[in-house]
Order: C-alpha cells, then sequence, then structure tokens
C-alpha cells in the first residue's frame, strides 16, 4: 500500500547576478536546513533549489534573494516572515511566482 500525504513540493529558481553575496548569507536555506532544499544547479547566473516538505514540516527561518518559485505538487502553507507576520496560502500544481527578497520560515499545512 502506498500512502501519500500533502508534500510541499517546488522548484525555486534564483537570479544570482547581482545578488550573489544574499546567496552565500548564513540563512542561506541548503545550510540551514538540508533535509528540505536541494541544490539542483548553480552557475554566475542561475541557482535552482529543489524544496520538499512533509505534511506537518517545518523549514526554519531562511533568506532568499528574488526570483521565481514553481509549486510541483497542490499544498497549504504557513509563512511566518522575520517581522512575525503571518501568510497563509494554498497553492497550486504549476502555480508560478516571481518573488522578492524575504527572510521567513514556513509550514506545510496539508
Amino acid at each position: 500500500m502506498y500512502l501519500c500525504t500533502p508534500l510541499i513540493s517546488v522548484i525555486l529558481s534564483v537570479l544570482s547576478v547581482s545578488f550573489g553575496p544574499m546567496i552565500a548569507s548564513a540563512q542561506d536555506p541548503i545550510k540551514v536546513d538540508a533535509q528540505h532544499f536541494k541544490l539542483l544547479l548553480e552557475n554566475e547566473k542561475v541557482r535552482i533549489l529543489e524544496v520538499r516538505v512533509e505534511a506537518g514540516g517545518k523549514v526554519p527561518l531562511h533568506s532568499h534573494p528574488p526570483g521565481f518559485a514553481y509549486a510541483l505538487s497542490d499544498f497549504k502553507a504557513k509563512t511566518t516572515l522575520h517581522n512575525g507576520t503571518t501568510i497563509v496560502g494554498e497553492y497550486k500544481s504549476g502555480q508560478y511566482a516571481e518573488t522578492k527578497p524575504v527572510t521567513h520560515m514556513e509550514e506545510n499545512t496539508g
């Protein structure tokens, strides 16, 4: 029997041309949470991360420079920004978003 639980599954593509120093910061998601973030490609122009978070899983505080996100599956998430603001969202497979620089925590809520 195969049990499937909601999983945050996202591809993040981060433009690194003029934001390279931000990527190497102490809050780099790969360094902060290698359990959920996988580096797929990195060069002088782009950094592509795969993010997979199980239902109920939490991602600690980390930062991203401007970039793009593409959902590989449907999921619900609670995002807490560095200032304490909370955003609850529902995302659909295939959904695309341009992202601004952010420092946040995330929780897969289903």
